[in-house]
């Protein structure tokens, strides 16, 4: 048998370190080995009662546990298990070292040597040994029951016991076979093998093979014959002749006629049997001799024991027909140790007792990564360590040159080349506490600086836009959010922005996003575009430009208040078409610097392509007027052929321009600015081969884009790869701050930094406007950031909730090595460039306050709780409203739980709106529900939280429930329009609830009873259901929360408490109320 070769030698014991100091023998001698017939396990048994099992090709430690006293002979694999022999008793235990039973068969004196079973049913063992020692007898073993079952009389000793499916066959030590009848448990015949005694046996179907010694001058040498019997006939044949003294036999499970012969001194020989001339030699490199061997049931493996007490693992070379050697032919995977199963049976009790308790079940400790002891030996390493991957810029760069793959080597970014550098601990910038600990005087809690710096920066202004190390500056590093045991409302969003400009916040989801929302908020055509179409009444659930349009206006009253995109992300999340494209990255998916510009800037034409669409459905137009008049861009692309006839043209708007053409060579490359990529981008031509549909042959075609006019706004989407950003960072004044436009005689755009010469008509002026940027730190992670222009020469960066403004020079300086730009803005000066926040309120339709706009139609059986508004009851500014939300969880929090660390929150829980009750707060109805509206659940719920929300299972089910269902556009719209007309907001911990219904709402609008009812020197709000028990005495909540009777509740403790103001007594109850509660732990009495 061609292409075998040693895979693998390891030690196949280790002696512990203190067992000479206890007195323990040192040396241990390996006494059995086998290959599990079930599992890619070897098995091997020492003389002091160990049983060891390396896992798969690799001898990975998998199990190591005491099994006996004294040396184990024998081991047998078992379908439970696996089945050990001692010199007094029989084990069986699982794969995974626990003890089933143990049978003692010679209590005193020992003696057994070999074991067999009687059929492949592996249900009845026969062991045997020293025939004085046993007493003459094989002992018979139900292995189903555990129990001795009797014996079998004989008077020789056994060395080695085997078995086909007629007979067990007994190796005698004095050198003779035994061929035993299981049936009438008698001898029924008798082979003399060797002359001194047996050193191995195989049985295989019908054939019998013998190695044996015989004694010459008082020594036992090897016969050099390999003695072969067939069992059915019960008649020897030719023996096969093995001149170095064979003592180790076995025939290959799958080539019956293949038979593989080893001598001591490390020759082996794979031979037919029926024809001894055709066979392989190998020799194995041994310091000393083989003791031990054994060969796997699948054939591809063999391995065996020298003198050392090395285990050395050979395998097949793998081939076609066979890729991968492995020891069984069909293997049961293994099962690694885990917290979460233990196979531990109950009767398996730790007794100190006894000698020696099975350390192996004791129960694991909880851990959360792979144990050392358990990685394999490829991955552990006596000194070094795992090189860095080559950075992705890098590897995108290479090129072929003469069979060599060769890449340019950026020295500012990763410096300069085989230079040790001396080692410099990174000072980190001081962050703020939670809110929740900015109340005591005490000193920080002990959570280490790690747990709250989101990355090491540098040190100094964590506002700081410049750097004089060339490092990355603060401003620009990545910042993540960190949550105590309150969750994200904890985290000081203020401490990073003292502008009034509101930032976004990095956990929503799809984040980066953000950067390309920062960009067009502080677009004044746009925005106002957007802003405008909050005028109308909207029926429509998916329309991404309204729901920009209420992020905006969200945006704009937070006055440098965080805010969150949440019902944005959500709305963007569930459309079809960005699910397809590869948009929806809630996952936390990480890219690459490449990929992730190419994400952002897929993510600008998606976006900008939806507006377009969304005005068509809004307005019900056919074409996109408003929008093509801020961003079209007019384009004419043609296709022709100087084959055939063929010639198309085709006009059309597109919204922004991808600047992914490199400009002609120039006499001066330093002068080269964006404007050369922009011109050479809109006029682009290409060759392609195709098929053609008009003449119906295979030529080439000429394709050509034309740009014929650039809009007010024009938005570049900057497609350069690494290499051709890198060249743009050595091109001073490459980000121009302003260019002129002109038409030339062709019809086709010129862009000059200067006005064109000779040009009187025509000439439009374009500034910049904003721009988003990729920032890439030494460690390889990206993320983007938006630096835009909010006001005259007044510029801002944007970084998720980092707001800071930023010096006029560092915005046009793309020399850093860290600085790429991504999508770029400029805008025509002869625009609009002031915005108009109030613009929605010209024709404002109000009108879904006053009807119901249920989701997916009326169903009948609905239960209405509320009574619609009238026109005579519209909403005036004043107007004061009483108001509760629900909230249903979507996915659970994470917490990090380690044994050097507090137990931290990494990821709040996801909360999502259930439902909205809005009650009147003045007139005859005072205190009556005009809006009750449960919110349609668009994702998998993981928990209603029906004690808390009142809302159960099925509610939120268009196809289920009999709740006032509407969508969230929908709800979110009536809450809106309330805000907007000027009503003021009555209710208990609305923080919470405008969160979650994604509102920002002015202080002057609102009236929380649990601010009102507040004692700071306390530091501990009320729950509504004590507030009422204690101020009337009464008793809300008894049941589920029923956002109706909450939001009635809290119109109560307002009333209540312009009481108390009123007569002096507020300061004099709320005292009372606290004393109160904490003499009762702030508990209601049952």
């Amino acid at each position: 048998m061609d292409g075998w070769g040693e895979l693998l030698q390891i030690p196949a014991v280790k002696v512990p370190r203190h067992s000479r100091s206890l007195g323990q023998p040192t040396q241990k001698n390996i006494s059995s080995l086998t290959f599990d017939t079930s599992h890619d396990l070897i098995w091997i048994g020492d003389s002091s009662g160990y049983l060891y099992s390396f896992y798969s090709l690799k001898l990975q430690p998998y199990v190591s546990c005491r099994a006996h006293k004294g040396p184990i002979t024998q081991i047998l694999s078992h379908k439970k298990g696996i089945v050990t022999l001692s010199g007094r008793a029989v084990r069986l235990g699982t794969i995974q070292g626990v003890s089933i039973y143990q049978i003692t068969c010679s209590p005193e004196h020992g003696g057994l040597r070999c074991m067999s079973y009687t059929s492949n049913t592996q249900t009845e063992l026969l062991v045997g040994g020293k025939a004085s020692s046993t007493g003459c007898r094989i002992f018979k073993i139900d292995l189903v029951n555990g129990k001795l079952v009797g014996s079998i009389d004989y008077a020789h000793d056994l060395l080695y016991m085997d078995a086909n499916l007629r007979y067990v066959v007994l190796g005698r030590a004095d050198g003779c076979v035994d061929i035993f009848d299981p049936k009438s448990q008698k001898v029924v015949k008798t082979f003399r093998c060797h002359l001194a005694s047996l050193s191995s046996m195989c049985v295989h179907d019908n054939l019998l093979l013998t190695t044996g010694y015989s004694l010459k001058k008082d020594r036992f040498v090897p016969d050099p014959l390999v003695n072969c019997f067939d069992l059915q006939s019960l008649t020897s044949r030719t023996p096969i002749a093995f001149p170095a003294g064979p003592t180790h036999i076995y025939l290959h499970p799958r080539v019956p006629n293949l038979a593989l012969v080893a001598s001591n001194m490390g020759q082996i020989h794979f031979v037919d049997i029926y024809n001894p001339t055709k066979l392989q030699i190998y020799q194995a490199e041994l310091t000393s001799y083989i003791t031990i061997f054994d060969l796997a049931a699948s054939g591809d493996c063999f391995a065996f024991i020298d003198g050392m007490q090395s285990i050395h693992l050979w395998a097949r070379i793998p081939n076609q027909i066979a890729p991968i050697p492995s020891f069984t032919v069909y293997s049961t995977p293994v099962d690694l140790p885990t917290v979460d199963r233990e196979l531990i049976p109950l009767s398996n009790h730790l007794s100190f007792d006894s000698y020696m308790p099975p350390l192996n079940s004791l129960k694991l400790p909880h851990y959360e990564e792979m144990l050392l002891s358990a990685w394999p030996p490829e991955m552990v390493f006596q000194v070094g360590s795992l090189p860095k991957p080559i950075d992705y810029e890098i590897l995108r760069s290479l090129e072929s040159i003469q069979g060599f793959q060769v890449a340019r080597y950026n020295k500012d970014k990763f410096g300069p080349r085989n230079v040790v550098t001396k080692y410099k601990k990174r000072q980190k910038l001081s962050m703020p506490k939670f809110i929740s600990e900015q109340d005591d005087d005490d000193e920080m809690s002990e959570i280490e600086e790690d747990d709250r710096l989101m990355d090491e920066h540098q040190s100094g202004d964590i506002f700081s836009t410049t750097s004089t190390t060339d490092e990355v500056p603060n401003a620009f590093c990545l910042f993540r959010i960190a949550y105590s045991k309150f969750g994200v409302d904890d985290f000081d969003f203020g401490y990073y922005n003292k502008t009034a400009f509101s930032g976004l916040e990095a956990d929503a989801g799809n984040t980066y996003t953000n950067s390309i929302l920062q960009l067009y908020r502080f677009n004044p055509p746009l925005c106002n575009y957007i802003l405008k179409t909050l005028a109308e009444d909207v029926a429509e659930d998916d329309l991404i430009l309204v729901e920009l349009g209420y992020l905006f206006d969200m945006m704009v009253k937070a006055n440098g208040r965080h805010c969150a995109a949440s019902n944005f992300q959500r709305i963007f999340s569930a459309i079809p078409e960005a699910q397809r494209l590869g948009l929806v990255t809630e996952d936390g998916r990480p890219y690459d610097a490449y990929g992730q510009r190419r994400l952002v800037q897929t993510f600008n034409r998606f976006i900008l392509e939806k507006m377009s669409q969304d005005e068509q459905t809004l307005y019900k137009s056919t074409s996109s007027s408003r929008m093509n008049a801020i961003t079209g861009i007019p384009t004419e692309t043609a296709v022709f052929s100087s084959f055939c006839t063929l010639s198309q043209k085709r006009s059309t708007f597109f919204h922004s321009i991808d600047v992914n053409s490199l400009p002609p060579p120039s006499p001066t490359p330093s002068n080269l600015t964006i404007l050369n990529y922009i011109e050479a981008s809109m006029n682009k031509k290409v060759q392609h081969m195709i098929t053609c549909d008009t003449c119906k042959r295979q030529h080439p075609i000429d394709a050509s884009l034309r740009v014929e006019e650039l809009p007010p706004d024009l938005i570049l989407n900057i497609d350069l790869t690494d290499e051709q950003l890198n060249k743009v960072r050595f091109l001073d004044g490459w980000m121009v701050p302003e260019f002129y436009m002109t038409v030339s005689s062709t019809g086709s755009p010129i862009l000059r930094t200067n006005i064109v010469a000779g040009s009187h008509v025509g000439v439009r002026k374009y500034k910049l406007a904003g721009y988003v940027a990729q920032i890439t730190d030494r460690a390889n992670r990206s993320h983007l950031v938006t630096i835009t222009e909010t006001s005259e020469s007044s510029w801002c960066l944007f970084n998720d909730f980092l707001v800071t403004p930023i010096a006029t020079e560092e915005v046009f300086n793309m020399s850093y090595w860290w600085k790429k730009p991504v999508i770029v803005v400029y805008r025509a000066v002869d625009t609009v460039s002031t915005f108009d926040y109030q613009c929605y309120k010209q024709g404002l339709n109000d009108s879904i306050l006053y009807r119901d706009h249920f989701a997916k139609g009326t169903r009948e059986g609905k239960a209405v709780e509320y009574e619609l508004l009238t026109h005579d009851e519209a909403p005036q500014a004043g107007t004061m409203v009483a108001i509760d939300a629900e909230f249903v969880q979507l996915v659970p929090q994470e917490f990090e739980i380690s044994f050097h660390k507090q137990k931290r929150l990494v990821k709040p829980k996801k909360l999502a709106l259930g439902r909205i009750s809005v009650l009147r707060c003045e007139g005859e109805k005072e205190g009556e529900c005009f809006i009750d509206d449960y919110i349609v659940a668009s994702e998998h719920i993981d928990d209603y939280i029906t004690s808390f929300s009142g809302i159960e299972p099925g509610d939120l089910d268009p196809d289920k429930s009999k709740r006032t269902l509407v969508t969230l556009q929908t709800a979110y719209r009536k809450m809106w329009l309330l805000l907007n007309l000027g009503c003021i907001f009555v209710g208990h911990s609305l923080k919470g609830d405008f969160r979650m219904i994604n509102i920002q709402v002015p202080l002057e609008q609102v009236r929380d009873t649990a601010e009102l009812y507040y004692l700071k020197k306390e530091r501990r709000k009320l729950s509504l259901k004590y507030l009422i028990y204690q101020v009337f005495q009464d008793n809300v909540q008894t049941g589920n929360h029923d956002s109706i009777e909450d939001a009635y509740s809290a119109l109560r403790l307002y009333r209540k408490y312009l009481e108390l103001v009123r007569t002096g007594q507020l300061e004099s109850t709320l005292q009372r109320i606290y004393l109160e509660g904490q003499m009762s732990r702030f508990r209601i009495p049952q």
